[in-house]
């Protein structure tokens, strides 16, 4: 979001940027000029990563424009990402992703002339390189030299300029230092529960047979490239996911990546190993933006203080500043963390995943022009009408000033906006500019705010400064925009100079799709990169420009922009197809020499006695993981704007791996780390350093130090600035009670401590259960979500096995049931928990005690018709206190219970005592094959809890038969209905039973389910082959093999009186019944724990179903029952779990484990 000028009182300052129109050159590479390669026949390929963090003290923050958010700190470093490419013809490409909010058209302009510079012209030039921001609205301004986009800043910061152009530039110089043959692929799926559309009432005026091509009113898909060496070692990967970077709020003072960059960093801390420091490395992942104009990580929506909904025009009893979206997390670190985590976790498993598609061979294309955006004749079929439009020159509309939902405006501003009735912002509107009657025709409905492209009062400025003689001010946003096209193999990057909103995007992508065709060699995977080489606002379609909501008030150059750019675009792929150039089009002004800068240097650093680096609050002597505060020291310091530390750290967090050798395990790259800035005593500088132990990654215990450097001023009337180094007393890490008391016995968390510990966590499990159950885990289709399990326990510290059920090898045991599928890739995941040996007094009570399987199934039912839900099935959310679709009680629910019941015990500093095996696997809703695998395996313990959706102890089960019925008939018309054989007709039949003891409360305990009926050839006739699937239920004590004759006896019988042949084929559940026994040891120790947890008694009863306790219990002698949340509808439509259920089931679990199992420190 660019929500510029939201505070009103800097309008004044913006009057003072004066320029004259320059001119550069477009350089066109010829193809055919390019390097030859005589040994490769495909692409090379190479990465780099350098640091562009800019100031970190003083300066204004690009994003949200309010001129209060100045920078104060730094929570994670900013870095440019960059990819080249080769093909074997010498044609050469980068992309590079920056973690800034945008790319402004000096960075594109001073970056190509480096690397012409450094190369010459002929190898990388503004045609072939991609510049693109991933949109941070935490990172420092005054980067831009057009006045509307420095105001936050006072203008142009050149040394801000000077590092992010030098860093993207030392990026592209290591990725072509790097480049070597490689290979190219790419996969593409959806990811959910990340992204919500902030402007929904805009999208609904687009026409609705366009809305009704897409299932959301956001894109959910999500591309990611991965890059590998000729060896198959990854060493880069590029995702693509529409999604604005304001997780982090205008409240924020710290410089981050935001979710985006976060995504980064966890992919890139996972393939160069936790000990490689941020930045470092030789795996590259860049998070890439696209049409995310109109889309908010802020997926709880936008609410009003008082937690009622925002009206339609997004205010609160009339106020627009009141109405805010709020992101899934508690707080915005939280909810930064969530959604980069979601991409992150997505493009791995998507990164690890067998579906990759190498790309075609088609070599690298690229086009570019500039663009006159202000005059361009737009033609049908870009316009609503058969007639011909023009765009405008720039201008921002009243909405534009009521901002977002994700940051509200000011001055009770709002949107949906047409009319201009304030005369007070009238008369600033006209005293800044005042449009012309042909612009406001032309910019309509907007009403004008700010017509940006229009000269400034010069008059006004005359007077502020007498010695400016300018005749001709120039805009203040770009009136000349670059357009560019690369395509590597069947990837067609789109790089857009702006925020297209979600429709806006999909109509891009769409129409380059069928131009592309198939002359790429296959399919095109067209991609937005969003806010790419230039900067010039929103780019709604004509449809949402109506409504002028933020996006189509700061869409700047009227209704008819993306037709313009669709036109032009359009060109650009034709040339490509058609293997032309084309026009460079007019060069951009020169803005050199013509910009602002208000913010006054550091005028001189003070600390007492001279001593910068000196402690002014030390370290405590301990730590221990699981407390809420974090580790924190206090130094004299000096103003961080001095010295960037570029490729360096303000901050080291140090291990002592032996007396007096010291290895830094973290820098202010890191997540876990923050740096707060402020001033003290005028002059003076205080430097606050947290250290959040273990928040990340696991933290060895031991001791540890923090240390501080920094450049200081001291003198005022020099410029020399001086290297100074801090560093606090040492300190010592421990787990969470991981101390003896004074009768020298262990002090172990109390169930209020893991309670409350499992309660701390609920946030962060909902979203985790959301990203379970969105994937769509139907039968054979199980691979991604235990792809998912498998990340999952690798975090957690687990020992993972990953493997397929070998049909041979189960086949002949009791339990098994028949198939007719392949298990190739059908895989189970294990992770086993093995306990250190430890002292017996550093273990709980009972924790030479015993060992526990947590099972869970992660294969779900069809869906039935998706058009029957409220939702898609797999677009999980959350409703009155529950959590809706396909798999969230049955039991996706249960699987993330034990495995946040594990995870808070382990934040507590402890560990299981015993062995612990946590399983996810395949076939329970059809056969029990995978947990049948698992015993195969030899993965047994002293007892079993499966928490499938039942709140309650589970005591017995009856058994379940599946069968398949092949019936032939004689067909005849339905006039002869008596004289043809109805095979269908032959089909239905049911069979009463004495009932057991355990389910004679039932009034109904056994079924008989015709679940699938096929047969008919004609709408008139009598079908004459029919075969149906059936479901029989049975009682504990019964054989399969009994009730398989009873079955063939009934259905031979029924045969034989209709003289019909008949086959039956006994495939899918050949389940017995089982009784569980509530006096044991497991039942008992159970429903204890549940009345302790939940100050309730546990109710004990069986179920009409069955689940994978019989293997358990009948062929193991392993004690076991069903115990989980509570859900409704779990195989039908709309399926949901009480999420109040779901942490009471974690706590029960967790608090379970600790007695079961026993507790111990979780290292010594």
């Amino acid at each position: 979001m660019m929500a510029i000028l939201y505070k009103y009182q800097i309008l004044f300052v913006s009057l003072l940027l004066l320029a004259v129109v320059g001119t550069t050159n477009s350089i066109k590479i010829n193809i055919d000029n390019n390097i030859k390669l005589d040994t490769v026949n495909g692409y090379q390929v190479g990465v780099g990563i350098y640091d562009v963090t800019g100031p970190a003290a003083e300066t204004g923050m690009m994003g949200y424009a309010v001129p209060q958010q100045v920078t104060e700190g730094l929570h994670f470093r900013l870095r440019a990402r960059a990819f080249a490419f080769m093909d074997s013809n010498g044609s050469r490409a980068v992309y590079v992703s920056v973690d800034a909010c945008m790319i402004f058209q000096a960075v594109k302009l001073q970056v190509v002339q480096m690397l012409t510079d450094h190369f010459g012209p002929m190898i990388y030039n503004e045609d072939n390189v991609l510049l693109s921001g991933i949109h941070t609205h935490s990172g420092p301004a005054g980067y831009s030299k057009y006045a509307l986009y420095g105001i936050t800043a006072l203008g142009f910061y050149q040394e801000n300029f000077d590092v992010i152009c030098n860093g993207i530039f030392q990026a592209i110089l290591m990725a072509h230092n790097d480049l070597q043959p490689g290979s190219i692929s790419v996969t593409q799926s959806t990811l959910y529960n990340s992204n919500i559309n902030r402007s929904p009432n805009a999208y609904l005026n687009n026409p609705l047979e366009e809305r009704l091509k897409y299932q959301d009113d956001v894109d959910k898909n999500i591309t990611v490239l991965k890059i590998e060496d000729a060896a198959g070692s990854p060493i880069g990967a590029i995702t693509f996911f529409a999604v604005h970077c304001v997780s982090m709020n205008n409240t924020n003072h710290l410089i981050s990546g935001d979710n985006k960059g976060y995504a980064s960093y966890m992919f890139e801390k996972y393939m160069n190993g936790n000990n490689t420091l941020p930045g470092f490395g030789g795996f590259v992942a860049a998070f890439g933006q696209s049409n995310e104009g109109d889309v908010s990580p802020n997926v709880n929506g936008p609410l009003c203080r008082d937690g009622s909904p925002c009206a339609p025009d997004s205010t609160c009893n009339g106020k627009n500043e009141g109405c805010y979206a709020e992101g899934p997390g508690k707080d915005m670190f939280d909810s930064t963390k969530i959604i980069g985590s979601n991409q992150f976790e997505k493009a791995l498993e998507m990164f690890q995943s067998t579906n990759q598609m190498p790309i075609s061979m088609a070599g690298i294309n690229y086009r570019h022009s500039w663009l006159p955006i202000t005059n361009i004749t737009v033609y049908p079929p870009f316009t609503p009408t058969a007639t011909p439009a023009t765009t405008c020159r720039a201008a921002m509309g009243y909405s534009f000033a009521a901002g977002t939902t994700d940051g509200p405006g000011a001055f009770d501003f709002t949107q949906n906006d047409n009319s201009s009735t304030n005369p007070f912002w009238n008369f600033i509107s006209k005293f800044i500019a005042d449009p012309t009657e042909e612009q406001k025709e032309c910019q309509s409905p907007k009403p004008i705010l700010l017509d940006v492209g229009l000269t400034a009062n010069l008059l006004m400025l005359t007077f502020l400064f007498k010695s400016i003689r300018q005749t001709k001010p120039i805009p203040w946003q770009p009136d000349i925009v670059p357009i560019q096209i690369i395509t590597i193999g069947n990837i067609v990057l789109c790089a857009v100079p702006g925020e297209f909103t979600t429709m806006s995007g999909r109509r891009l992508r769409e129409q380059i799709a069928g131009i592309i065709g198939n002359s790429l060699g296959a399919d095109p995977i067209v991609l937005v990169a969003g806010l790419s080489n230039t900067y010039s606002g929103y780019i709604a379609t004509y449809e949402e420009y109506q409504v002028q909501r933020f996006e189509a008030a700061a869409t700047a150059y009227g209704p008819h922009t993306l037709g313009a750019y669709q036109q032009e675009f359009g060109k650009l792929a034709q040339s490509i197809v058609d293997k032309t150039l084309v026009p460079p089009g007019p060069p951009p002004r020169n803005m050199t020499g013509h910009t602002f800068f208000f913010l006054p240097p550091v005028i001189y650093d003070d600390a007492p006695g001279g001593r910068f680096g000196a402690v002014y609050q030390d370290v405590e002597s301990t730590y221990q993981i699981g407390q809420n505060a974090p580790v924190q020291v206090v130094f004299y310091g000096a103003n961080l704007r001095n010295n960037f530390m570029t490729q360096s750290s303000f901050l080291t967090v140090d291990y002592e791996e032996q007396p007096g050798k010291w290895t830094t395990v973290l820098n202010d790259g890191d997540w876990d780390t923050r740096l707060y800035w402020k001033m003290h005593d005028l002059s003076q500088s205080l430097i606050t350093i947290e250290w959040f132990i273990g928040e990340t990654f696991p933290v060895q215990p031991g001791t540890y130090r923090i240390t501080h450097s920094g450049f200081a001023k001291p003198s005022a009337l020099s410029d020399k600035r001086i290297p100074y180094y801090g560093e606090s007393s040492t300190f010592q890490f421990k787990y969470l009670y991981f101390k003896m008391n004074s009768t020298n016995t262990m002090k172990f968390p109390s169930k209020e401590d893991i309670i409350a510990r499992v309660d701390a966590l609920q946030t962060e499990s909902i979203e985790k259960l959301k990203q379970l159950v969105s994937f769509d885990s139907l039968l054979g289709n199980e691979n991604e979500a235990q792809i998912y399990m498998h990340e999952i326990f690798n975090q957690m510290g687990l020992k993972v096995d990953r493997f397929q059920v070998d049909l041979e090898k189960i086949k002949h045991l009791p339990g098994f049931s028949p198939v007719n599928w392949s298990y190739d890739g059908k895989e189970n995941v294990v992770g086993i928990h093995e306990p250190d040996p430890v002292p017996i007094e550093m273990k709980s009570k009972g924790a030479t005690g015993k060992s526990l399987i947590l099972n869970g199934h992660i294969d779900v039912v069809p869906t039935g018709r998706d058009a029957l839900w409220s939702k898609h099935p797999f677009s999980p959310y959350v409703k009155d206190g529950r959590l809706y679709g396909r798999g969230s009680g049955d039991m996706k629910a249960g699987i993330m219970s034990f495995v946040m019941a594990l995870r808070a015990l382990k934040e507590l500093g402890f560990v299981p005592a015993s062995k612990v095996i946590l399983q996810t696997v395949v076939e329970e809703e059809c056969t029990g094959n995978g947990t049948l695998a698992c015993l195969e395996r030899g993965y047994k313990a002293d007892g079993c809890i499966i928490p499938e959706p039942f709140p309650w102890i589970v005591t017995g089960q009856i058994g379940v038969v599946w069968c398949k019925v092949n019936v032939r008939g004689k067909p005849a018309h339905t006039l002869e209905m008596q004289a043809g054989i109805n095979a269908i007709d032959a089909a239905m039949w049911n069979e009463k039973s004495k009932c057991h003891d355990l389910f004679k409360k039932f009034p109904h305990p056994l079924s008989f389910n015709l679940g699938q009926i096929q047969g008919g050839e004609w709408t008139s006739s009598v079908p004459c082959e029919c075969s149906f699937e059936l479901r029989a239920g049975f009682f504990p004590g019964q054989s399969c093999e009994s009730i398989r004759k009873e079955l063939t006896e009934v259905i031979e019988k029924a045969a034989k009186s209709k003289n019909i042949p008949f086959q039956i084929e006994w495939n899918g559940f050949q389940a017995e019944g089982s009784v569980m026994d509530p006096s044991s040891d497991l039942l008992q120790q159970l429903a204890e724990t549940h009345k302790n947890v939940l100050n309730r008694e546990v109710a004990y009863d069986p179920i009409l179903c069955t689940t994978d306790c019989r293997f358990f219990d009948l062929y193991y002698g392993i004690p076991s029952t069903c115990f989980g949340p509570e859900a409704n509808a779990i195989h039908g439509i709309d399926e949901s779990v009480s999420l109040e259920s779901y942490r009471d089931v974690t706590r029960v679990l967790a608090c379970f484990i600790a007695e079961w199992c026993g507790l111990q420190p979780a290292s010594i």
